[in-house]
């Protein structure tokens, strides 16, 4: 007997009578932890969404887009034990853990790299990019290198014999500060809190 064969007749032997049924079905709604879902002119109501709905917040719980097509299981072979097994989209996917680490990701559809990661409940926003950090503190050191020059310009604009003048210098500070601004770019990855 090869294999296959083995595994096979190990599984009916474990189910008994029970024949497990995949099918495949239109979401119609989606709730906390279950799904409805249109298979043929059949409503499948609470559909698992996890294996186990235990109210228990540790968890991995996928969730479908509405209107999208999912693949069942049925344990029971009677339509009473059923769960998601397979997304055509997904609308959400959450995990939580005994630990500190919870993953909540939403996109519009689908997960891509516009999802969201959030860790530790969010509290502390995003994560800084680091790019736009470092293009924001060359920003400054810009501008204070741009300052300090156009203090010693203004400072040689006012003179050193009685014919000084503050408004020379004010004068050559302003010509020398003029169009030197400090800009920064957003440096919050909001995909990613923690």
């Amino acid at each position: 007997m090869d294999n296959y064969t083995e595994i096979r007749n190990k599984i009916r032997a474990m189910m008994g009578q029970k024949t497990p049924l995949l099918l495949t079905g239109k979401v119609e709604s989606v709730g906390d932890e279950t799904c409805t879902i249109i298979v043929g002119d059949l409503k499948l109501t609470d559909v698992r969404l996890r294996s186990v709905v235990n109210g228990e917040s540790s968890k991995l719980l996928i969730k479908p887009a509405k209107d999208s097509y999912v693949t069942i299981i049925d344990l029971s072979g009677e339509l009473r034990e059923t769960e998601v097994i397979g997304y055509s989209q997904i609308e959400a996917i959450d995990i939580e853990t005994g630990s500190d680490i919870n993953i909540n990701c939403k996109g519009d559809t689908n997960i891509d790299c516009d999802g969201t990661v959030t860790f530790n409940g969010g509290d502390h926003d995003g994560l800084v990019k680091l790019q736009e950090l470092k293009d924001n503190l060359n920003s400054i050191k810009n501008y204070l290198s741009a300052l300090k020059s156009a203090i010693s310009t203004g400072l040689n604009g006012v003179g050193i014999s009685t014919a000084a003048s503050g408004e020379a210098g004010a004068l050559a500070f302003e010509g020398a500060m003029a169009g030197k601004t400090i800009n920064f770019k957003n440096m919050e990855n909001d995909k990613v809190k923690h």
